[in-house]
Formats: C-alpha cells, sequence, structure tokens
C-alpha cells in the first residue's frame, strides 16, 4: 500500500475557495437567461411583399443620400427615416453599415439638436441590437463616448435611448462591456438612475446597469461600485417589478468576492434578506445570488449577513418549491458554515440542521451536494457543535453521499466522518481499555465502515489516503493490513 500522509484540515477560506468555481459557474448559467440585447421596435410588420421592400430600398437610398447632405435641414427628416426602418422585423442593417451609415450616425450625435440626438441614438440603438458584427460597427464607429456624454442630456429622451443604446452594447459581451467602462458608462448610467425620470426610463437604465455589470466585478474598481451601490440600494424597494429584477441582477455581480465586504458595509444585507420573501422566483434568485455572494467573502461579511436575519430565511427557502433557489440556499448556509464556530452556530440555532440532513438523504443530486458541503463544513466546528450535529443524524446520510461517485464530495465526506470519529475518541473514556468509539460504531451501522472500506480501491490518491487513514485509525482491529 501507498503510505498514508497526514493531511491538513480544511481552513475556512480553503473550503470557501473550492466552492467559489461552482458558484461563478451557477451564476453565469442564470444570467445568460436574462435578455442582453433589446431592439427598440414600433408596430410594424416590415416588408410583406416585393413592392414593399423596393420601397423600402428605395426610402434608404435617399435617406442616406439625405444623411451625408451638406443640407442640415435633410438630416433629421434621413435619420428618422433609417430609424423607422430599422424598427421594422428584417432591416437593412449590413447595408447601411456597408453604406458609411453608422460613423455619420455617431457624427450626428454631437450636433446641437436634441431631436437629431435622439432619432440617431435610436438608429444606433436597433444596429446595436443586432448581430455581433453589427454591435462592433457601432464601437468601432467611436460612438461609446458620444453615446455616454448624452447621458447627461438635459432631454429624458435623449438620455433613455442613449442608455438603451449603450445597453445594447453591454450585452454584446464582457469585451465590450469593458470599452464601455473604460469610457465613463457606469457613471453615467448611475446620473441616469439618479435624475427623475418616467418608469421606462428607470426600467432600461437599470436594464443596462446589469447588462454592464454582467461578470465585470474584476474590471470594476472600489470607487465605481462604492458609486454604484447606493444608487441600487434606493431601488430595491421600488415595487415596479421589471426594474426591480435588473437591480437584483446588478447587485449579484456588485457583490461578487471582491466587493462583498463594501457591499456588505454600505448595507445590502438587510433589503436583500427582505426580497428573498418576495412572491417572484425572478426577483428571489437573483436576491439569493447576491447574499450568496456575499457568503463567500471573509467573515465579517458574512457576519452582516446573519446579523441582517438571513440564516433563518435561507433555512425556510430549503422548501422551496423552485428546486435552484433550494440548492443556492443550500450553498448559502454551506459558505455560513465553512466560517468560524460563531457562524456555524448561527446556523445550528436557527434550526438548519434537520432541513438540510433531509435535503442530504432525499434531495435531487444537486441538493445533495450542497446540503452535504454545508453539514461537511458544520462538522469542522466545535467538538460540542459536532455531538449535536451527530446527536440530529448527520452521519447516516453522510455515509450515503459515499457512493455518489464524485471525488470530490467524498473527499468532502471523508473529511467529515474523520472529525467524527476523532471527537468520538475524545469522547472515550480514557480509564477504560474495553471502552469503544461511540461514533464508529455510528458509523459502522449506517453502512460507512464498508463504503470507506471500499474506498481503499479507488484511484484517486486523495481518496484513497483519507479512507485509509480512517480505517488504519478507527478501525484497525478489524483487518491484519492496518
Amino acid at each position: 500500500r501507498v503510505a498514508y500522509k497526514a493531511t491538513v484540515p480544511m481552513e475556512a477560506d480553503d473550503r470557501r475557495k473550492r466552492r467559489e468555481e461552482q458558484q461563478v459557474s451557477i451564476r453565469r448559467q442564470k444570467r445568460e437567461e436574462q435578455v442582453s440585447k433589446r431592439r427598440h421596435f414600433l408596430p410594424s410588420s416590415g416588408a410583406d411583399s416585393d413592392d414593399e421592400a423596393i420601397a423600402v430600398d428605395t426610402s434608404v437610398n435617399s435617406a442616406i443620400t439625405g444623411l451625408f447632405s451638406e443640407d442640415r435641414l435633410r438630416h433629421l427628416a434621413s435619420v428618422a427615416t433609417l430609424r423607422k426602418i430599422l424598427t421594422t422585423a428584417d432591416p437593412p442593417i449590413e447595408k447601411m453599415i456597408e453604406r458609411g451609415v453608422v460613423p455619420r450616425l455617431v457624427a450626428l450625435l454631437s450636433f446641437d439638436n436634441e431631436m437629431l440626438q435622439f432619432e440617431a441614438a435610436w438608429a444606433l440603438t436597433n444596429i446595436a441590437g443586432g448581430t455581433p458584427e453589427e454591435t462592433r460597427a457601432v464601437l468601432d464607429a467611436n460612438a461609446a463616448p458620444r453615446l455616454v456624454q448624452l447621458l447627461y442630456s438635459s432631454s429624458a429622451g435623449v438620455r433613455e435611448q442613449a442608455v438603451w443604446a449603450l445597453g445594447n452594447i453591454a450585452g454584446d459581451g464582457p469585451p465590450a462591456r469593458a470599452h464601455l467602462l473604460e469610457r465613463g458608462a457606469l457613471r453615467g448610467v448611475l446620473h441616469v438612475l439618479d435624475e427623475p425620470a418616467e418608469p421606462a426610463v428607470l426600467r432600461t437604465a437599470a436594464w443596462t446597469l446589469s447588462n454592464l455589470c454582467r461578470h465585470m466585478s474584476a474590471r470594476l474598481d472600489s470607487s465605481s461600485v462604492g458609486a454604484a451601490l447606493p444608487a441600487v440600494l434606493r431601488l430595491l424597494d421600488t415595487p415596479d417589478g421589471e426594474l426591480l429584477v435588473d437591480v437584483c441582477w446588478a447587485l449579484t455581480d456588485l457583490c461578487e468576492k471582491t466587493h462583498a465586504p463594501l457591499a456588505a458595509r454600505i448595507g445590502v444585507c438587510h433589503p436583500l434578506v427582505t426580497l428573498l420573501a418576495h412572491p417572484s422566483p425572478g426577483i428571489v434568485t437573483p436576491a439569493l445570488l447576491a447574499l450568496k455572494n456575499i457568503t463567500a467573502a471573509d467573515d465579517s461579511a458574512t457576519d452582516s449577513v446573519i446579523e441582517a436575519g438571513a440564516i433563518p430565511v435561507l433555512v425556510s427557502l430549503l422548501a422551496y418549491p423552485g428546486e435552484a433557489v433550494r440548492r443556492d440556499a443550500a450553498l448559502a448556509l454551506s459558505n455560513v458554515t465553512a466560517g468560524p464556530p460563531a457562524h456555524i452556530q448561527a446556523a445550528l440555532d436557527a434550526g438548519a440542521v434537520p432541513p438540510l440532513v433531509r435535503a442530504c438523504q432525499h434531495g435531487d443530486p444537486s441538493l445533495r451536494k450542497e446540503a452535504c458541503w454545508a453539514l461537511a463544513n458544520a462538522i469542522a466546528g466545535e467538538p460540542e457543535q459536532v455531538r449535536y450535529l451527530v446527536s440530529e443524524g448527520v452521519v447516516p446520510p453522510l455515509c450515503g453521499m459515499l457512493s455518489m461517485g464524485d471525488a470530490r464530495i467524498t473527499l468532502v465526506v471523508l473529511d467529515a466522518l474523520s472529525n467524527v470519529l476523532r471527537v468520538g475518541e475524545l469522547d472515550r473514556d480514557a480509564d477504560d481499555e474495553w471502552s469503544l468509539n461511540e461514533y464508529a460504531l455510528l458509523l459502522e451501522e449506517a453502512g460507512g465502515l464498508e463504503a470507506v472500506h471500499k474506498l481503499l480501491e479507488h484511484d484517486n490518491v486523495d481518496v484513497f489516503n483519507l479512507a485509509y487513514h480512517i480505517m488504519s485509525t478507527y478501525f484497525a482491529e478489524l483487518d491484519d493490513d492496518f
């Protein structure tokens, strides 16, 4: 046999870091379900016949001619014509790009004419709402700085159209978002959100903010996040469900690990906990993910989550109708129990153990894994906490997880069972050579001994080492090999 190499128990930060990659994957999967681009349509069916198609083509040619005319009086009418064509179902965007329309529209954004700016920004909105190549044409024409400048326009209509165009550009992907952030788009969008506006304008600005922040935590400095969070907080009590959804999704990115402590200090935890009781799953989901992000940060951030009363609410979400919410609630609890004993105790006091045990035994596979993590992390706590967990029946479901065939989960369970057995050794009567490790007996009754023994044949050397350690330390009398 390969000699057993002692392994250091996982520290709290290590347990959190091991969860980080999966959390990012879950978050990105959910974010991709959000609409990233929105074209600004008018009620129109487009060209339904050959004659109408010819008419559209003629209108495009005429409008492009007027667009480049030296007669400024023709500019507004020409841009309006192109804008109307771009709001139809199948506009000739490629032809417009080939004819140089995009740089000309960008140039018109600088003209001192609000109606012209509005029409040009609307046209660019729909071009940027097309394919990646069409969005790239808008970026390559240097539209970003001029659109950002229009976010400070005195015209609410111009501000709305500029923020919409920027939202479509940001929806194209991380490179486009980085381009916009470097040109001050975030501050401009926050300005739009701060200005008195119609609900539709606020919805568009919140959607653009959500697109700008999507997966961009690493590109946002603390100053930008510090400016964005208060604006977002002011919108969390809005009764507008559509607005609230985008605000919450923006908050999930603003609360990613790097910025989570700042978000906690600014005070996002209490309103997020309140939103966990919202009737709409579309709002519960991002609010939960934002809180989960905060629990994945440092202990002070998790303190804020606990102080906001989140733990009992997270426990209640383990019975939520939606499978994804149940899983994410268990994941957030696993981050809490990955902390110091005080955090573990908060979870125990909130009654988290019984529903986590049930989830570990009877949940769907993804929920079982998250519940397993939460229980295993708690078992790394103080001996008295371990005794309580054992009394609540954690050993049988943990033993059951050893048959899942997931090497990572197997290691987590073996580490937890080793901690249980260690506490069992502490409880043996040192003066009685015949006294038994009661927890070892419990493990055997739950089928854990047989499962651990089978793992001695596992291909993963870390799994083998932990299994060998358990067998040789606590069950050596059962096998001559030990």
